[in-house]
């Protein structure tokens, strides 16, 4: 399947890349993926996209004119939720980043034709973090590291810290770690900046939060639930009339775990995102 836009997509690219969040630097490509009839009854259950290429950093829906009802696309990311429908008569489109929770809510009457389409992220060679607050940031990150830790329980004073973790806003893969998203791309500039003018060592690395939890279902017989989206087949369309969307109720917080891996240097992440 081949699919020609004008010279205007390109355009529209650098307004989504406008709207993303990310650095004016940066260019956006469209790489088509699939094209999805929804008939009626079909539907496609929350899901994340996983990453089809080390530069994919969010997913664009082009839902073409139809005359059908239902079919709306939900996306949802940090308790925000969006509804977009489609149009009879206009080329609808739709981007956000491939971490973000999305569905289709079931057609109703008639048919939904939708483009699918990777967004590639590629960053000037020339890109540099140019932010007045580096400065001071380099002086917190030496406040920081020169300060004893206060231990607990009246037990005195340990040594100073030796690493300081800061958690972005976004979901990240092992293969998009280095394509930032959003104010996690300036963020990381300008923690990047000021580690250089403090004399300090940065990295990237995944957060891997493991939680246990003791819960039950609606018919109120205990069971674990286990959500593992590096699984979950993405282009795989569930038509069925109706899904098991695995409802529970949490009850308790039994342990917690946050482990740090895949790290990748400073000098790792400014190749790859060029």
């Amino acid at each position: 399947m081949r699919i020609e836009w004008t010279a205007r997509f390109g355009a529209v690219l650098q307004v989504m890349r406008d709207e993303l969040g990310l650095p004016s630097h940066c260019e956006l490509t469209a790489d088509l993926h699939s094209m999805l009839l929804y008939e009626t009854g079909q539907f496609f259950v929350t899901h994340q996209d996983s990453e089809k290429d080390d530069s994919m950093v969010a997913t664009l829906v082009v839902t073409l004119p139809s005359d059908h009802t239902g079919g709306e696309l939900v996306i949802e990311h940090r308790g925000r939720r969006k509804e977009y429908r489609g149009s009879k008569v206009a080329v609808s489109l739709v981007a956000f980043y491939a971490d973000c929770h999305h569905q289709v809510l079931p057609v109703t009457a008639g048919n939904r034709i939708t483009l699918a389409y990777n967004l590639l992220l590629t960053v000037g060679s020339g890109a540099a973090a140019q932010d007045t607050l580096t400065g001071e940031l380099a002086a917190c990150l030496d406040e920081h590291f020169a300060t004893p830790i206060t231990l607990s329980y009246g037990r005195g004073q340990a040594d100073p810290p030796i690493r300081l973790a800061y958690l972005l806003d976004h979901e990240y893969t092992a293969r998009g770690l280095t394509r930032l998203k959003g104010s996690d791309a300036a963020r990381a500039a300008l923690l990047r900046a000021a580690a250089n003018l403090a004399d300090c060592e940065i990295t990237l690395a995944l957060a891997e939060i493991q939680e246990t939890w003791d819960a039950y279902g609606s018919d109120d017989e205990d069971f674990w639930y286990d959500d593992d989206d590096d699984d979950y087949d993405d282009d795989a369309e569930d038509d069925s009339d109706s899904a098991d969307d695995g409802q529970y109720l949490l009850q308790d917080l039994i342990g917690s775990s946050m482990t740090l891996a895949r790290w990748v240097s400073q000098e790792d992440s400014l190749r790859r995102s060029r």
